[in-house]
């Protein structure tokens, strides 16, 4: 097949979408474990990047029943998160630290939502934001869709994202790394300031909610 008759498919690189070269029945043309990827159709730059870093484009439509959802939702419409991603902001806070503890959660997918929030005793604020994220993933049914997760606890970012050494809380820590190795495509984020608005800062305040709660 010659260079000019080869097929594009849209698909997504990292947080991209781009153009991928593919075969006659749409599967992506392999070369040594690589694939040519096209930031613009009309463009001559291609680009070789790793086959197993390309991913299907999900979330074009919204998927037409409850069924089909990757978590089970029963609040109402947030717009924001990029289509097909499911977009997770979880905290803790513990009062006393350590003291009586809460956790905050709100995921998001393709523009709904669902809050959580649950009470813990006697823990850590480091702790709690470990336990917020864990608590997350355990909604998520499905493993195939792309993940962020936004915590506003450096610790948590460090231990997750960044590999620290968890000198604290190891077990907890190294039971929330297991999920997070479900999913093909998760990132943590953190933000450099709490949080003030949106998701994020509702996440934060049904943790303290709760947290207050357990006293």
């Amino acid at each position: 097949m010659a260079p000019a008759e080869i097929p594009w498919k849209r698909m997504r690189f990292r947080d991209e979408r781009v153009w991928v070269a593919v075969n006659p029945d749409g599967s992506p043309r392999i070369r040594d474990g690589k694939v040519a990827v096209k930031y613009r159709l009309e463009g001559d730059a291609q680009y070789w990047v790793r086959a197993d870093a390309v991913q299907p484009v999900i979330g074009d439509r919204r998927p037409d029943s409850a069924a089909q959802l990757p978590i089970d939702f029963d609040g109402p419409s947030l717009q924001g998160c990029s289509p097909g991603t499911i977009c997770v902001f979880a905290e803790g806070v513990a009062l006393g630290n350590p003291g009586p503890g809460g956790i905050g959660v709100v995921l998001v997918y393709e523009g709904r939502e669902k809050d959580m929030a649950a009470r813990l005793e006697n823990v850590t604020e480091a702790a709690a934001a470990i336990e917020a994220v864990g608590r997350a993933l355990t909604e998520i049914r499905s493993p195939h869709h792309p993940v962020r997760i936004s915590s506003s606890s450096g610790y948590a970012y460090g231990v997750l994202a960044l590999g620290w050494k968890a000198a604290r809380h190891a077990g907890r820590v190294e039971a929330v790394r297991r999920l997070m190795a479900r999913f093909g495509d998760i990132r943590l984020v953190w933000p450099t300031t709490q949080p003030q608005i949106g998701p994020a800062r509702r996440a934060r305040d049904l943790a303290r909610r709760a947290a207050q709660a357990a006293r």
